[in-house]
């Protein structure tokens, strides 16, 4: 039996928005190794792109049975909600049926005009301060709080108080175990209110179509409702947020790629893709999947009971897929990232807005109307990752 060295994750922080070293000789030298992580002991890592999209497709890795507390993890605490993520087939499947009217293309287009409306707000009160701006807090974490506003319909005199409770989860990892559950208190008190209100009077956004949500006789519990909007949150803020920022510190240290997107010269849609390949969201892996029986990943068998995760950063990185992927191209022309994932329970395939919010965003980030090649980066050591 092959013996595998085990080694402490996550891994370094590498410089700006680079990926850690370390996955770059994993992808060549072992693709599937052994990891011990901050809590819960030790894990698989999957860090090839064709094994990470296997691990994500197939239907022997539980994410339901990830959710034990004893499971590997980089959090002292496991999510206080489970969510549509965290299901498996066929309670997954129900959800997605569900789901899939709140979200269909004609009931989250209206969403596109509005966050561009915002976008070019915000952009226009940052000018006219005629000096540096802090793009985090003026831009990439206001734009997408104010279109989950939206998407849960937020009342005008609450949004003061969902920023609060939505800024928690972006510094959710920094967070003691006890200022957790009281966030997530907060939030689902908050929450629950809302879902009420939808209950007692119908509303046309996306959560009031939620609550009216039916597949014959089924609905969404009032729980699950809270789920949802909390996964809305956490995919629709947290990471679109941190998204935009890191995109903004790419773009607007790479003048080049700028202009070419403000002149046109670039698909925007093209460029938005490579941007999600690219730029690293986090480190990459988020939670594990637990095999329910033995499974052979590459040349590596995972045994019953035993966790793995998916390196998705490193997958994006593969240099067995992508031509120069150390190179941000924004003309790629053949980009299968999995920044959303992978499979029929990853974030790609859900109806949730997660992916679609990072693309919106994105687009109308990438080539506002109002911004222009005065826009200048202030030199930071790092990445922008709110």
């Amino acid at each position: 039996m092959k013996s595998h060295a085990v080694r402490a994750y996550p891994f370094p922080s590498a410089p700006g928005l680079a990926v850690d070293g370390t996955f770059g000789w994993l992808r060549g030298h072992e693709p599937v190794s052994r990891i011990s992580l901050p809590y819960g002991g030790d894990a698989w890592l999957a860090v090839r792109h064709e094994d990470v999209k296997f691990v994500m497709s197939d239907p022997r890795f539980s994410r339901a049975a990830a959710m034990a507390e004893e499971m590997p993890r980089q959090i002292p605490q496991q999510p206080a909600n489970r969510t549509i993520t965290d299901l498996d087939r066929p309670e997954h499947s129900r959800l997605r049926r569900l789901l899939a009217p709140a979200f269909a293309r004609s009931a989250v287009e209206p969403l596109r005009a509005l966050a561009r409306r915002h976008a070019e707000q915000l952009i226009e009160a940052m000018r006219r301060t005629g000096g540096r701006v802090d793009l985090v807090s003026g831009y990439t974490l206001p734009l997408p709080a104010s279109v989950m506003g939206a998407v849960l319909g937020v009342p005008d005199r609450q949004l003061g108080e969902f920023r609060e409770l939505a800024d928690g989860l972006v510094a959710v990892r920094q967070l003691a175990p006890d200022d957790y559950a009281a966030l997530v208190a907060d939030l689902d008190a908050y929450l629950t209110g809302l879902v009420s209100e939808r209950r007692a009077v119908p509303t046309q956004d996306v959560l009031g179509r939620l609550v009216a949500a039916r597949d014959g006789d089924d609905r969404l519990s009032e729980q699950e409702l809270v789920s949802l909007s909390v996964t809305l949150l956490a995919a629709g803020y947290v990471t679109t947020a941190g998204q935009l920022a890191n995109d903004l510190f790419l773009l607007l240290g790479e003048r080049a790629l700028w202009n070419s997107l403000l002149t046109g010269e670039i698909g925007l849609d093209t460029a938005v893709e490579e941007l999600l390949r690219a730029v690293p969201l986090n480190d990459g892996t988020g939670f594990c999947r637990v095999a329910t029986e033995d499974v052979l990943v590459g040349d590596t068998v995972i045994r019953a009971g035993e966790a793995v995760f998916v390196a998705l950063n490193s997958a994006n990185q593969d240099t067995a897929v992508f031509d120069h992927p150390d190179r941000v191209d924004l003309t790629r022309p053949f980009n299968p990232h999995v920044a959303f994932g992978y499979g029929p329970t990853a974030a790609s395939a859900h109806i949730s807005r997660g992916s679609n919010s990072r693309r919106r965003s994105g687009r109308c980030s990438a080539r506002p109307r109002t911004c222009d090649s005065r826009c200048r980066p202030r030199k930071c050591g790092g990445g922008a990752t709110p």
